[in-house]
């Protein structure tokens, strides 16, 4: 008998792994909801084995960003440029966040859009339509997102909130000494 179980997190989708977090993560679980064979004559401790090697697989943190991707036959890229992130955009994005792990693939589906031009690496995105029924139509496309590409995802958008995060103190800092230089040095006082 052959059993066939996922390696890495490139094996799984996110549509699958929304699936697995609504219920409980046991190791049968995991078997019967990743693994392909016949489990008939497979004792069960062999099955335990196999589903704690699935939830390693899930829980790996394997994952590159990956700005252009395929699903299907369909090219999609990540937003090229967030500083023009629209003002829907974000609010969709913070409605999202409440139920964020089962909302995940309408979130990407606002930073994740069909590529309307790509030349030389560079690419652009067709424009927002959060409201309309391609919308909802390519969020659950994304549910067919390998999970390696959407721990990608998060690993970027992870840094660059550290990054943000780290300049925005960096020039507090800044200022706060300019502050203190003109308090200490009397500059800044008017006469």
């Amino acid at each position: 008998m052959k059993v066939t179980i996922p390696g890495d997190t490139s094996d799984f989708t996110l549509g699958q792994i929304q699936e697995w977090l609504k219920g409980e993560q046991t190791p049968e679980r995991a078997v019967r909801m990743f693994a392909k064979g016949k489990f008939e004559d497979i004792p069960e401790s062999a099955i335990d084995q196999l589903g704690i090697e699935i939830i390693k697989a899930i829980n790996s943190d394997k994952g590159r960003f990956t700005p252009v991707f395929r699903i299907g036959r369909k090219l999609y890229g990540f937003h090229p440029d967030l500083q023009s992130i629209t003002t829907g955009e974000i609010a969709d994005i913070d409605t999202y966040s409440e139920d964020y792990v089962q909302n995940l693939h309408k979130t990407l589906a606002v930073l994740c859009r069909p590529i309307s031009r790509y030349w030389l690496g560079k690419y652009r995105i067709k424009g927002y339509d959060g409201d309309k029924p391609s919308f909802e139509k390519r969020a659950e496309e994304m549910k067919k997102l390998s999970w390696d590409k959407v721990i990608g995802i998060g690993f970027f958008l992870e840094t660059l909130e550290r990054d943000c995060l780290s300049s925005l103190a960096k020039s507090s800092v800044q200022e706060i000494q300019k502050e203190l230089h003109l308090v200490v040095s009397g500059g800044g006082t008017e006469h």
